[in-house]
């Protein structure tokens, strides 16, 4: 009996993921993605409407999978163990064995550069909204509850750490290690112990 459509669709998106996170975008072709996923070009293109498809595709379920141990935690924060555990999330060995690529999401901003797709620019800077917004309003809250420096501008620490979980992410995917930004990790969660209140 043939698998159900939305099972195939999910299947060949979490495959894409996976491949685009491991080897980039701009470095394969359909014919890469045909050999590395074992999805045929007609699927690629009818189910997706071709490579950016699968890619918008794929960094939907990377976002989604994402926003329980990225977003979800600054959501409902009170004190800034929640932001520290963000940071230290990116250098902690995990089940997923493609933590040393680093970020899907930062890796296509930086490919995206050289080869721009206005579509993949708008979803990774909807990402990057989104987490300046997230970020805003815990700090917000933070401060409101004295629990951090009122002095301190919100908008400076909200760049502070949108700032570290890049170059987090960064340092691993050029080592290729999930623990290569260790040391600048536990710097920037010292910078923000820093900003609570006495």
């Amino acid at each position: 009996m043939p698998r159900a459509k939305s099972f195939e669709r999910e299947e060949a998106i979490e495959l894409a993921k996976k491949v685009f996170w491991k080897h980039g975008y701009n470095t394969l072709g359909i014919r890469g993605i045909e050999q590395k996923t074992g999805l045929g070009r007609f699927a690629i293109n009818n189910q997706f409407g071709g490579k950016e498809g699968l890619l918008l595709g794929a960094l939907e379920q990377y976002l989604a999978d994402g926003d329980g141990y990225i977003l979800e935690p600054l959501r409902e924060g009170q004190d800034l163990s929640a932001v520290e555990a963000v940071i230290m999330s990116l250098v902690e060995e995990a089940d997923d064995s493609y933590l040393p690529y680093g970020c899907l999401v930062l890796n296509t901003v930086i490919e995206n550069s050289s080869r721009p797709s206005e579509k993949v620019k708008e979803r990774t800077d909807e990402f990057y909204a989104e987490l300046r917004s997230t970020l805003r309003a815990y700090f917000d809250r933070l401060k409101q509850s004295g629990a951090i420096l009122r002095d301190v501008p919100t908008s400076e620490m909200v760049e502070f750490v949108v700032g570290a979980t890049i170059a987090i992410n960064f340092m691993n995917r050029d080592a290729g290690k999930v623990a290569a930004g260790l040391g600048f990790a536990k710097s920037a969660v010292r910078t923000i112990r820093g900003w609570a209140a006495p």
